[in-house]
C-alpha cells in the first residue's frame, strides 16, 4: 500500500518536473544520453529515484513530528525525583522548567556521596586491584625489568590517585624503569596518595627491580659510549673536538659511518618504479586486447547477418566472405580491426591457402570466442554443402543479439544499484538541515 502511494507521489511529481521550464536542472542531457546507451527507460528511471527520496523525505518529517510531539505534550510531564549518578561517574546536567511560570534551568546533580566508611572500604578493594594493575608486562613486583603503570584513577572506583616514588633514578613517578646504573638488585617503595573528597587515603608498594644481566661485550660498549659523551661534555668550548686516543690502555680508532641514506631510497624508489612498469605494461596489454575483443565482439552480429543474408541469396561460401570484405571496406575506415582481418583472409585465399585454412587464420587473428564458433559453423557448411547454414547463420546473429542485450540490461542495474549511495547521502544532508535548527533551540 505505502509502495503504490510513493509510486503516484513520484509520476506526479514527475510529471510536473518535466512540463516545467527548469526540467533540464532535474532531468540532465548527460543522464539522459546515459539512460540511452544503457537501453534504460528513463521515466521509470526517475519515477524509482524519486520514490527513494519521497520515502526518506517522508521518514525524516515522522521523526521531526515525533520531536515536536514529544516537546510539546511531553513538557507537561512532572517529576517528584532525579536519579544521582553513581560515585565513580561524573556529574549529570538537567534541564527543568520550574515553577507556574516555567522558568528554565540547567541543574547539574553531583554523584552519590559515600559516607567515610563506604569510602574506606571501596579503598581497601582498589589496594587489592590496582597490585595486579602497575605490573604491566612484569610477572611480579619482586622481579621487575620493564616499565610499571601507574594509572591516575581506577576504573568503577571515585579515587584520584597520585604517586611518589623514593627512588626516582631507578623507578620514576610515572613508571618508567630506569635499569642502567644498577650494580645489584635494587629495592623501591612506590607511595599510592588515594583522594576522595576531604579524605586521603596512602598505600605503599614495594618492588624490586632487578639489575641488568650485561656480558663482558655490553658492558664494555656502555662503559665506552659513557666515557665519549663524558668527554665530548668537557671539550664543548673547543672549535674542535680532539677525539681521545685511547680507553681503559686500548687504542681508539674512529671511521665517519655516512647516515645519509638518500641514494638507498632513490635505488628502493627505482626498483620500485621498475616493478610498477614491469606489471603495469602487462596491464596495459592486456586492456588493449580486452578492447580489441571489444571491437571484434560488437561487429560480429553485423556480420554473420551479411553471410547469412548472401548465402540465402544463393552465393558460395567464399564468395558471401569476399563480398563482406569489399562491403567492408567501403563502410569501414581503414584502420577498422574487421576490415583488416577480412583483407588479410581475402589475402590468404589469393595467396593458396584453402578456405578452411583461411578461415582458422582469420578467426585466430580475431581472437574471440564468437569467430572461433563461426569459423567452425563455416567449416561445417563446407562438408555440407552449405545446406541450412543460412538459418543457423541467422539464428548465430540473433542469440548473439539477444546477449547484448542482456549485458546491456545489467549494465543499467548495477548503474542504479550504483546511484543509491550518493542519493541516500544526499537525503542524510537534507534530514540533516531538517533536524539541526530544531536540536540547536534546545537550551542544555
Amino acid at each position: 500500500m505505502m509502495g503504490r502511494i510513493l509510486q503516484k507521489a513520484a509520476e506526479s511529481i514527475y510529471s510536473v518536473l518535466e512540463r516545467g521550464r527548469l526540467a533540464y536542472l532535474f532531468f540532465p542531457k548527460e543522464v539522459r544520453q546515459d539512460l540511452w546507451q544503457l537501453h534504460k527507460e528513463e521515466k521509470q528511471y526517475y519515477i524509482q529515484k524519486l520514490q527513494y527520496v519521497i520515502g526518506l523525505i517522508l521518514l525524516g518529517g515522522m521523526l521531526v513530528g515525533f520531536y515536536v510531539i514529544q516537546t510539546l505534550f511531553g513538557s507537561n510531564e512532572q517529576v517528584a525525583r532525579l536519579e544521582r549518578p553513581q560515585a565513580h561517574e561524573d556529574s549529570q546536567e538537567f534541564m527543568l522548567k520550574v515553577g507556574e511560570q516555567e522558568f528554565m534551568y540547567s541543574l547539574e546533580v553531583s554523584p552519590i556521596a559515600l559516607t567515610a566508611e563506604e569510602a574506606e572500604a571501596l579503598f581497601r578493594e582498589a589496594v587489592t586491584v590496582l597490585q595486579h594493575d602497575i605490573l604491566g608486562s612484569n610477572i611480579s613486583l619482586n622481579a621487575v625489568t620493564e616499565n610499571l603503570i601507574l594509572p591516575d584513577y581506577l576504573d568503577g572506583y571515585p579515587f584520584d590517585i597520585y604517586w611518589e616514588s623514593d627512588r626516582e633514578q631507578v623507578v620514576d613517578n610515572v613508571g618508567c624503569v630506569n635499569r642502567t646504573e644498577l650494580t645489584e638488585d635494587t629495592v623501591v617503595v612506590l607511595t599510592a596518595e588515594f583522594c576522595y573528597r576531604e579524605w586521603l587515603w596512602q598505600e605503599q608498594f614495594g618492588i624490586l627491580v632487578l639489575k641488568e644481566n650485561l656480558t663482558e661485550e655490553e658492558q664494555y660498549k656502555r662503559a665506552l659510549g659513557s666515557f665519549l659523551e663524558a668527554e665530548e661534555a668537557a671539550g664543548r668550548e673547543d672549535e674542535v673536538w680532539e677525539l681521545p686516543k685511547e680507553f681503559e690502555g686500548e687504542e681508539l680508532q674512529y671511521q665517519v659511518v655516512s647516515s645519509d641514506y638518500t641514494l638507498l631510497w632513490l635505488a628502493l624508489i627505482i626498483a620500485v618504479a621498475g616493478l610498477c612498469l614491469w606489471f603495469g605494461k602487462d596491464y596495459d596489454l592486456r586492456a588493449a586486447r580486452s578492447k580489441r575483443q571489444e571491437i571484434f565482439r560488437a561487429e560480429y552480429a553485423a556480420l554473420v547477418s551479411s553471410l547469412s543474408l548472401y548465402i540465402s541469396a544463393g552465393m558460395t561460401l567464399q564468395k558471401a566472405m569476399v563480398l563482406c570484405a569489399a562491403d567492408y571496406e567501403k563502410r569501414k575506415p581503414q584502420g577498422h580491426l574487421l576490415r583488416l582481418a577480412l583483407w588479410e583472409f581475402q589475402k590468404d585465399l589469393e595467396n593458396g591457402y584453402s578456405f578452411s585454412a583461411a578461415l582458422g587464420r582469420f578467426s585466430e587473428f580475431c581472437d574471440d570466442a564468437n569467430y572461433k564458433k563461426l569459423a567452425g559453423l563455416l567449416n561445417q557448411g563446407v562438408l555440407n554443402g552449405a545446406q541450412g547454414l543460412a538459418a543457423l547463420l541467422e539464428k548465430e546473429a540473433e542469440q548473439v543479439r539477444e546477449e547484448k542485450r542482456r549485458q546491456a540490461k545489467v549494465k543499467g542495474e548495477q548503474v542504479s544499484t550504483a546511484l543509491i549511495a550518493p542519493m541516500m547521502l544526499q537525503l542524510g544532508i537534507v534530514i540533516a538541515l531538517i533536524m539541526l535548527p530544531a536540536f540547536s533551540s534546545l537550551q542544555f
